[in-house]
């Protein structure tokens, strides 16, 4: 009879988190500012309280800004901003304050993108968990 693994399963979204974390963030982090669609969200941990920069891809509608996100776990980002009650969101050379982070769906999402054609509008239409910034 064969014996069970003792190996733990490959955590494929954790791994690429990581990876975001340490390599991706810090080489984005000083242009995101030059970047189509990135901007920078500061937040302050919830257990170091060390403050983060992580950079993300947005687009902004109304005074709401949009995230997407993987529909596997949250970020902690996002986990960040709902224990601090908001954070900081720099965007095309400003700083905006934003609140509580909103979860909510690809179509909400879709129709505040209107303006958006080509690969980005493809992108928002196929995605389902974004994340909704809104400024205070």
């Amino acid at each position: 009879m064969a014996q069970p693994s003792t190996t733990p399963a490959f955590d494929v979204v954790g791994t690429i988190a990581r990876f975001n974390r340490r390599v991706v963030n810090p080489l984005v982090r000083p242009v995101a500012n030059r970047l189509p669609g990135v901007a920078v969200v500061c937040h302050i941990g919830r257990s170091s309280g060390r403050s983060f920069e992580t950079p993300v891809r947005v687009f902004n509608e109304g005074g709401t800004f949009f995230v997407m996100i993987p529909a596997s776990r949250l970020p902690d980002w996002v986990r960040n901003l709902q224990a601090g009650g908001g954070g900081l969101l720099r965007f095309r050379g400003r700083s905006v304050a934003v609140g509580v982070p909103r979860l909510t769906d690809g179509a909400e999402a879709l129709a505040a993108a209107s303006g958006f054609q080509g690969m980005w509008r493809r992108r928002i239409a196929t995605s389902t968990r974004f994340v909704a910034l809104a400024t205070p």
